[in-house]
């Protein structure tokens, strides 16, 4: 189960990186909530790429983003406690469970905007389908707040 807050993005990397900004000033109001590792800190933050019904499990890749993730939403995450609220701990956060997925995890640590767009591209058009596979939801970023190391979560499921 993540807490949410979603932002419209036509463009990713101004507007992504000052949602973070926004998400994390926020995080306080629903802390108590939040899975913690062994310090009581937030182990991760997850970025969610998609377009409409990110959580349901039985919509096409398709409806997840357009030309190329470069429009769309971008929904910044937090896992919480099983038994965190479900819906609008206040009206600006929900919960909501992401579907159970496979995921090819690739990691993107320190790479350069243009590097990072290169490999999530190279993914989707290449490297995904000669694995016999497509995708089959929205694309997950896993960052870590201590070490900034970010992992590329793409889901996929394979051709029938």
């Amino acid at each position: 189960m993540n807490h949410i807050k979603e932002n419209q993005i036509d463009n990713k990397t101004d507007l992504v990186e000052e949602g973070w900004k926004e998400f994390k000033k926020d995080l306080h109001s629903i802390k108590t909530y939040t899975v913690k590792d062994e310090n009581g800190d937030i182990p991760c933050y997850w970025g969610i790429m998609t377009k409409d019904n990110v959580f349901r499990d039985d919509i096409e890749f398709e409806t997840y983003w357009d030309h190329y993730y470069r429009t769309g939403s971008y929904v910044y995450a937090v896992e919480v406690e099983s038994d965190a609220p479900k819906r609008n701990l206040r009206s600006d956060w929900n919960s909501n469970v992401l579907p159970t997925r496979n995921y090819v995890v690739v990691d993107v640590t320190g790479k350069t905007s243009e590097e990072y767009d290169e490999i999530f591209l190279n993914y989707i058009d290449n490297v995904i389908p000669e694995m016999g596979c497509r995708l089959s939801g929205a694309i997950l970023e896993r960052i870590d707040p201590k070490n900034g190391e970010i992992q590329l979560y793409f889901p996929i499921k394979e051709l029938q």
